[in-house]
């Protein structure tokens, strides 16, 4: 738990830093609901698709390949 000096807001953070990777992914999905997605936002969405994409592909052929043997 952090609080701020300066404004005194508390909130709950990381062991070292007062923000987590969790923590900003939080925000990023918060805002997102509230402003929508930006371009930079739909650019890592579609990217993340795409390595998905490839994984699946990946998969598939690799159980192709098993199964003729």
């Amino acid at each position: 738990i952090w609080e701020c000096r300066k404004c005194n807001h508390t909130f709950s953070g990381g062991v070292w830093e007062p923000y987590t990777r969790a923590s900003d992914a939080n925000k990023r999905i918060v805002r997102r609901s509230l402003e929508g997605a930006t371009a930079t936002d739909m650019a890592v969405i579609a990217q993340q698709a795409a390595l998905e994409f490839e994984r699946k592909l990946s998969e598939r052929d690799s159980d192709e390949g098993t199964e003729e043997e």
